[in-house]
């Protein structure tokens, strides 16, 4: 055989085996979005786990604009 016909052989082998290859690739992991966003006076940012955003409150009982990030008391 001709060193020309081997190496053609050999690259149609794998350029056939090249898309079966990168079919087994995983897809790439994203980090997990947060499931809240509150925007305080500080801005707006994600909260922590077990949290959630409320509606902020000024001493007269009006509604501020802002949330506020309200967390069970651990003990």
């Amino acid at each position: 055989m001709k060193l020309s016909t081997v190496l053609m052989a050999l690259a149609a082998v794998m350029l056939m085996a090249l898309p079966a290859s990168a079919a087994r690739k995983k897809a790439p992991r994203h980090p997990p979005q947060p499931e809240h966003i509150a925007c305080t006076r500080g801005g707006c940012h994600a909260i922590p786990p077990g949290c959630h955003p409320e509606i902020g409150f000024d001493p007269w009982g009006n509604p501020t604009g802002y949330d506020i990030v309200v967390c069970p008391r651990y003990r």
